[in-house]
C-alpha cells in the first residue's frame, strides 16, 4: 500500500509504503489492481487489449412496479441469495452469460409464476424474449460507450477500443 502524507514543515508530501519513506527521485510505479477495461479509461485515461480482468456491467433493476414483485424478488433470492435489484451483472469476455440475470429477464415479463422454473427456458416465444432484452442492452452499452470514447478524442487509439468493445459484444 502507498500512503501519501502532507509536511507542514516543508509543505511537501510525502509518499511512503508501509514504514519506508520514499526518496526524491525514486521510481514510483502504480499496481492499478485487478480493473475491468472500462474502469482503466474511465479513471486511468487507457484500456488493455487482453485484460484477463475485463467484464461489462449491465444493469438490469427489477421494477417494484412489476406484477408480483415481491414473489419475483423472492424467486431471484432463493436462486442466488446475493442478488441486489441495485447490483449491476458482470459479463466477461467469452464468459457465461450470469443464470440470476437469465432467470430475472424470464420472470420479468410473467404475470403468474406458479409452476414457474427460471433455472431453464420458459417457452420458446419467453426464451427469445430474454434473448432480445440481452441484444438491446449490450448494443445500447456499445453506442454508449463508443459515443464517450469519440468524445474523447477521435485517434486511433478510441476507433481499436470501440471495435474491441464491439467484439466483446458478439461473443
Amino acid at each position: 500500500k502507498v500512503f501519501y502524507e502532507f509536511d507542514t514543515e516543508t509543505g511537501s508530501v510525502k509518499i511512503k509504503t508501509g514504514d519506508e519513506e520514499i526518496l526524491k527521485d525514486s521510481e514510483v510505479t502504480l499496481n492499478y489492481g485487478p480493473l475491468p477495461n472500462s474502469k482503466l479509461l474511465l479513471f486511468y485515461g487507457f484500456s488493455l487489449p487482453n485484460n484477463a480482468h475485463d467484464f461489462a456491467e449491465l444493469f438490469v433493476p427489477l421494477n417494484p412496479d412489476l406484477a408480483l414483485y415481491s414473489s419475483k424478488l423472492e424467486l431471484l433470492k432463493t436462486l442466488s441469495p446475493t442478488y441486489l435489484p441495485s447490483q449491476p451483472f458482470q459479463i466477461k469476455k467469452g464468459g457465461a452469460i450470469p443464470s440470476t440475470l437469465l432467470s430475472l429477464l424470464r420472470i420479468m415479463p410473467l404475470t403468474d409464476l406458479e409452476g414457474v422454473d427460471a433455472t431453464s427456458p420458459i417457452s420458446d416465444s419467453n426464451e427469445l424474449g430474454v434473448l432480445s432484452a440481452l441484444e438491446g442492452a449490450l448494443q445500447g452499452m456499445s453506442q454508449a460507450i463508443s459515443g464517450n470514447l469519440l468524445l474523447v478524442g477521435d485517434d486511433r487509439k478510441a476507433e481499436e477500443d470501440v471495435n474491441s468493445i464491439a467484439d466483446y459484444e458478439k461473443v
